[in-house]
C-alpha cells in the first residue's frame, strides 16, 4: 500500500476521526535522532529507514531499521532527516512515495510537508531552467519567460516567500524543477544544493548589505552568502563596474564573477504598455501626471531596527492631508503609494480621490508588477531605494525624501554619501519642500536632467531592453559548454 503522507491540517482532521497513523524516519543518523527525540511523544513513530546494508534489520535507539524497499508495503509515513534530502526524495519518488516530509536541514526543529504526486517523471531536462522568483524582487522571472528569444529553452518559474529561503524545500515544484532542470537562476542568494546556479539580485546596492552594513544582525549572514556566490554561483549578473564594486565590497564577491548583463526585470520597464497596464489597476485616469511614492523600508523582516516612521512622508509633522490632496487637485496630480514588499509597519496612508495606494494584492488579481506600470509614471518620489536607479532608464525626474537620511545611514548604512551628492533629483527633508520639489519637477524647469545622465551612465552600462537576451545568452553558454566564470 501506498504510504500516506501528512499535513498538520490533515494530522488535525485524523485525529479528530481516530485514524491512526504510523511514521518513519529515513535516515538512522544524528538528524534522525535529533528528530525522534523531538517529535516522539507528537507523531507515533515506529522505525527507521536507511540506505546502508549495515544498518538494515538492527536497531537504533531502540527502533527496527527496514530498508527503503520495504517502506512500499506498508503504510507508513515518512519523514526524511538527511542532508541528501534531495537524493532521498529522488529515491522515494522512484518507490512510488510522491508524498513525504522533510526535517529543515538548516534549524532541525522544523518539518515540512513536500508533495510530487502531480509529476510523473522526474528525467533531466538539458535546456531547462528554473527561475526563482523571490516575492518582492522585482519580477526579473517574469521578463525572463516573457521576453525569452529562444525556442530551445525551457524557462520554468519558481514562486517563493519573501525572506524565507527555506521556502525552496516547502515547495514540491521546486523539488521537481530541481530534478529536471539543468541550471537556475536566483534573485535572493536562494542556495539550491548542488545545482548550477546564475545570480541575480533584485536592485543596485544603494543601500548598505551583508558586510558594510551597520545592521549586526545583516552582518551574521556575510560568510554564508560570500560562500554561496563564490563557490555555489557560476556568475553574479550585474549592472556596471559600479555594481560589480559595490556588491563586491558588500558580499566579499570576487570581481570574476561578475557578469554585466543589466537586469531583465528593467526590460519590463522599458516594454511594458504601462499606460494600458495603469488602466487594468485604476479604470480611466483623468489626472494629466502620475506621480509614483516608492520609499524603502524602515521596519522589515531580517533587520534589527525600527522605528524609522518618520522616514515617510506620510508620517512627516508638518504633512497636512487636506492641503497636500487640494495642492495635487489643483495641479492634476495623481499620486500612487507604493510601500516596500518587506515592509511590517503599519504605516497610516489615507486614500482620497487624488491619493491612491497600490498594493501587492492589487497588482497580483490584475496579474501586474510594479515594472509593468512604472514607465507611465510621471515623477518618482523615493529615497534609499533602488528603483531610482532603474528610473533612470526612462529619464523622468526624480525627487527624494531624505529627512532621515542621518538615522537611516547610522542603523543601516548607505553606499552612496554624502546621499544628495549622489541623488540626481532635488532632495527635500520637509512638506513644504517636497510640494515645492513636485512643482518644478513637473511644470518648471529640468534641472537634473544632465546629472541622470551621468548617474545613468555610472550605473548602467546597457540602457536597452535587451537584458533578458544577454542573460539567456550567458545560461545558454553555460548550458551548451559548461561554461564557468573562474573563481
Amino acid at each position: 500500500m501506498k504510504p500516506r503522507a501528512f499535513r498538520d491540517d490533515i494530522l488535525d482532521e485524523n485525529r479528530n476521526e481516530g485514524v491512526f497513523m504510523k511514521y518513519c524516519i529515513f535516515g538512522a543518523g544524528d538528524m534522525g535522532m535529533k528528530l525522534y527525540a523531538r517529535f516522539c511523544e507528537k507523531y507515533d513513530i515506529v522505525c527507521f529507514c536507511d540506505n546502508s546494508p549495515e544498518k538494515q534489520g538492527g536497531k537504533y535507539i531502540g527502533l527496527p531499521v527496514i530498508a527503503p524497499e520495504e517502506l512500499e508495503r506498508q503504510d507508513l509515513n515518512v519523514i526524511i532527516a538527511c542532508k541528501s534530502h534531495f537524493e532521498i526524495a529522488r529515491q522515494l519518488f522512484l518507490l512510488g512515495i510522491k508524498e513525504f516530509h522533510l526535517l529543515r536541514p538548516d534549524t532541525m526543529n522544523d518539518v515540512t510537508y513536500i508533495d510530487l504526486s502531480p509529476y510523473d517523471d522526474l528525467t533531466l531536462n538539458s535546456k531547462r531552467i528554473c527561475v526563482i522568483e523571490t516575492y518582492g524582487t522585482g519580477g526579473s522571472a517574469r521578463a525572463l519567460m516573457k521576453f525569452n528569444p529562444y525556442s530551445d529553452l525551457d524557462i520554468v518559474q519558481v514562486e517563493l516567500g519573501i525572506y524565507d529561503t527555506f521556502d525552496v524545500f516547502k515547495k514540491g515544484c521546486l523539488y521537481y524543477a530541481y530534478f529536471t532542470s539543468a541550471l537556475f537562476i536566483s534573485q535572493n542568494s536562494v542556495y539550491i544544493h548542488e545545482k548550477k546556479c546564475i545570480e541575480l539580485w533584485h536592485g543596485f546596492p544603494i543601500k548598505a548589505l551583508d558586510r558594510v552594513s551597520n545592521d549586526q544582525l545583516v552582518q551574521t549572514n556575510v560568510e554564508y552568502i560570500s560562500d554561496l556566490l563564490n563557490n555555489k554561483r557560476v556568475a553574479v549578473c550585474s549592472y556596471s563596474r559600479l555594481y560589480n564594486f559595490f556588491m563586491g565590497c558588500c558580499r566579499d564577491v570576487i570581481q570574476s564573477k561578475f557578469c554585466i548583463t543589466g537586469m531583465p526585470r528593467n526590460d519590463l520597464l522599458l516594454l511594458s504598455d504601462a499606460s494600458a497596464n495603469m488602466r487594468k489597476l485604476f479604470g480611466k485616469i483623468s489626472h494629466t501626471r502620475i506621480v509614483l511614492y516608492a520609499p524603502t523600508f524602515r521596519e522589515a523582516t531580517g533587520y534589527g531596527y525600527s522605528g524609522m516612521k518618520e522616514g515617510y512622508f506620510f508620517a512627516w509633522h508638518d504633512y497636512c492631508l487636506n492641503d497636500f490632496d487640494s495642492f495635487l487637485q489643483e495641479h492634476g496630480i495623481l499620486l500612487l503609494a507604493k510601500i516596500h514588499a518587506a515592509e511590517v509597519t503599519e504605516l497610516n496612508i489615507e486614500e482620497t480621490k487624488n491619493i491612491k495606494l497600490v498594493t501587492d494584492e492589487m497588482l497580483s488579481n490584475c496579474d501586474l508588477l510594479l515594472y509593468e506600470i512604472l514607465g507611465a509614471v510621471d515623477l518618482l518620489i523615493t529615497d534609499y531605494s533602488s528603483i531610482a536607479v532603474d528610473y533612470l532608464l526612462i529619464d523622468n525626474p526624480i525627487v527624494y525624501t531624505i529627512r532621515d537620511v542621518d538615522e537611516y545611514s547610522t542603523k543601516h548604512g548607505l553606499m552612496t554619501e554624502p546621499f544628495d551628492a549622489w541623488a540626481p533629483g532635488e532632495t527635500v527633508r520637509d512638506y513644504k519642500g517636497l510640494k515645492a520639489a513636485i512643482s518644478e519637477a513637473l511644470f518648471g524647469e529640468d534641472r537634473y536632467k544632465g546629472k541622470r545622465e551621468q548617474m545613468r551612465r555610472i550605473m548602467h552600462k546597457y540602457n536597452d531592453a535587451e537584458s533578458t537576451r544577454r542573460v539567456l545568452d550567458l545560461a545558454r553558454d553555460i548550458l551548451n559548454n559548461d561554461t564557468v566564470i573562474s573563481s
